[in-house]
């Protein structure tokens, strides 16, 4: 099977190749390595998916780009604001 075409989308081109963390609209966060994205697909390698208190592991895996909230750099920190 031929690959499929790259897709028009080419703001995702420049986090090809780097681990980035994917903040989805449901409230779920997927980091990995992203690999070239293809039409309105999202390809990760060394997926990790945390969402409640489940964590989700794969060699690789997909999403739809229109799922995504927010991207950041892989190794982002997120920490609670305690309030006085």
């Amino acid at each position: 099977m031929a690959p499929l075409p790259p897709t028009p989308d080419l703001g995702l081109g420049t986090y090809v190749g780097k681990f980035v963390q994917l903040h989805l609209r449901n409230g779920s966060v997927v980091t990995g390595d992203m690999v070239r994205p293809q039409r309105d697909l999202i390809r990760l390698e060394n997926v990790e998916k945390t969402w409640k208190d489940h964590r989700l592991t794969g060699d690789w895996g997909a999403l739809r780009d229109d799922t995504v909230a927010e991207i950041y750099p892989g190794n982002a920190k997120v920490e609670k604001i305690e309030k006085p």
